[in-house]
């Protein structure tokens, strides 16, 4: 039971702190919130331009990944998965400067891995949704809205890749 009441007051405590760590930084926030508001304005305004530089967020962040897995192999061969580690890094490598090289192509593998993403979970949440005892409803919407969504993207690929992402962004 005491340690129930400290664990209650250590709660307090924090929720306070965080309160009025809240009230000291309200400008921050009000400009993050301004700042965040306006960049997601921008991608709705510009979605084309969106999406290319989310595909070349993720081209360069999978070449340095795969750059950095390359390079962790060879540091590393005593362990045993030299060739292994040594193949994903190329692979990580190789779709990351695809990306980069090729940002339209790489827009529509993008948007047509999400759209798979989509298909998958909205299958598995439909499915988990029966297998629940407890808040099946919300599983089941998410898991219809995600199928819906997966079907729009493939129905309209490879013609909305070019502002899906930006849009979703």
């Amino acid at each position: 039971m005491t340690t129930t009441v400290s664990h209650h007051q250590s709660l307090a405590r924090r929720s306070e702190q965080f309160l009025q760590a809240v009230a000291e930084n309200r400008g921050w926030f009000t400009f993050l919130g301004i700042v965040t508001l306006l960049a997601g304005v921008g991608a709705l305004l510009f979605p084309v331009a969106s999406s290319i530089a989310v595909e070349l967020f993720v081209g360069f962040t999978f070449a340095v990944v795969g750059l950095a897995q390359i390079v962790h192999a060879f540091g590393n061969r005593s362990w045993g998965g030299f060739f292994l580690g040594l193949l994903v890094g190329i692979i990580y490598a190789a779709v990351g400067f695809f990306l980069i090289a090729k940002p339209a192509e790489g827009t529509a593998a993008l948007t047509l891995a999400v759209a798979l993403a989509f298909l998958f979970n909205g299958v598995a949440q439909t499915v988990w949704s029966f297998q629940m005892t407890r808040h099946s409803g919300l599983m089941l919407v998410s898991g219809l809205v995600s199928l819906v969504l997966g079907i729009m993207l493939m129905a309209n690929f490879p013609f909305d890749a070019v502002w899906v992402l930006g849009a979703f962004v």
